[in-house]
């Protein structure tokens, strides 16, 4: 900081240990603590952010580049500079070099190499794109299993069963925060400095886009569900010819599958599709062939229903997830049901009308 004029440099900020830690490893009081700053000083929103591009680009981990790979990107930089401009710069400030201290000649020398950094980034970014995809971190899931995982930036996953979630080992943090799911999982996404962007990819054409909310995914079998608890979310969703863009609201959902036109957006209670994080599950007029489907792609079992009219059932309530049993003592005390198990295989019937006789 120049204490003459009270304006920061970008060196200022990169030998500020509360600013590093900041744009590595944010937190709710630091967030606070530098948006309340950028208030008090809002002339200053460039340099900040050049210093924390600075930062972001020390972070970043260099691939394996061939040396021909190399020379032909430091020949693209080289022949963009102009030789003019570098003579000129070299001849007056000959003498001012000279009388720099150490300390300086290193920090100057830094500098250009950030420099030169940046450019190789900026040429070399379809290889760095490739790199950070190699590299994915996995977590999957068994039947039943559920699991919390904090990603790099401290934002919060719930992974249900029978799921899978994938991230860049090391992610680009200039660039925008990028996960892969399959399955089911509930996003807990904190907000970072320089307002960076957090993306949710499934395989059925389906992106969200977040700064920092809670909201639930599921893509199972050919349909993509997304659930918004709070904040704000917006969907990309590719169709047949082009992508349409749709923003939630808290209490929203939209669904899509995967061999129908257009998608589908309703108002929903957000806990009946988030409560199994909390190792409950609640169903609020729920199809009974819905609740067959959760128990087929979250828990593993084959739920059949022996007749068709079980198709119209509905149903409400809650049930322990650590306990099945006692779901399906309930729905077959409520809808009369005869619920036969072997192993995996759970078939769904109406009790006959001898069945419901009491034995005399």
């Amino acid at each position: 900081m120049n204490k003459a004029d009270n304006t920061y440099t970008i060196e200022s900020f990169l030998t500020n240990d509360v600013f590093i830690n900041w744009v590595r490893t944010p937190t709710p009081a630091l967030n606070t603590f530098w948006e309340n700053w950028l208030k008090q000083n809002p002339d200053q929103e460039a340099v900040l952010k050049q210093a924390i591009d600075f930062v972001l680009c020390m972070d970043f981990e260099q691939p394996d580049i061939s040396e021909t790979q190399i020379h032909n990107i430091k020949r693209n930089i080289y022949n963009q500079l102009s030789q003019r401009e570098i003579d000129s710069s070299v001849t007056n400030n000959k003498e001012q070099q000279a009388n720099r201290s150490i300390f300086d000649r290193v920090r100057y020398n830094w500098y250009k190499v950030a420099a030169v950094l940046a450019g190789l980034l900026f040429l070399a970014g379809g290889t760095y794109r490739v790199f950070w995809r190699e590299r994915l971190i996995t977590y999957r899931t068994a039947y039943g299993q559920t699991l919390q995982i904090e990603l790099p930036d401290h934002s919060v996953v719930n992974l249900n069963g029978n799921s899978t979630l994938k991230y860049a080992a090391n992610w680009p943090n200039a660039s925008t925060r990028e996960v892969w799911l399959d399955g089911e999982a509930f996003f807990s996404v904190v907000h970072t400095p320089y307002n960076q962007k957090f993306l949710v990819r499934t395989s059925h054409q389906v992106n969200v886009e977040v700064l920092g909310t809670e909201f639930n995914v599921s893509k199972r079998q050919g349909r993509t569900q997304v659930v918004l608890s709070s904040g704000k979310v917006k969907l990309n969703i590719q169709e047949t010819e082009q992508t349409s863009q749709v923003m939630l609201k808290p209490g929203e959902m939209v669904e899509l599958k995967a061999n129908s036109a257009g998608f589908i957006k309703k108002k929903v209670n957000p806990q009946v599709y988030t409560s199994w994080r909390n190792k409950i599950l609640i169903f609020d007029n729920t199809p009974l062939p819905e609740v067959a489907l959760n128990l087929k792609e979250t828990y593993g079992l084959n739920v059949q229903l022996a007749d068709s009219a079980l198709n119209q059932l509905k149903v409400s309530g809650s049930t322990p997830i650590k306990d099945l049993d006692v779901l399906f003592a309930g729905l077959s005390k409520t809808f009369d049901l005869q619920i036969t198990k072997n192993k995996k295989e759970v078939v769904f019937r109406k009790k006959t009308q001898e069945e419901l006789t009491p034995s005399q």
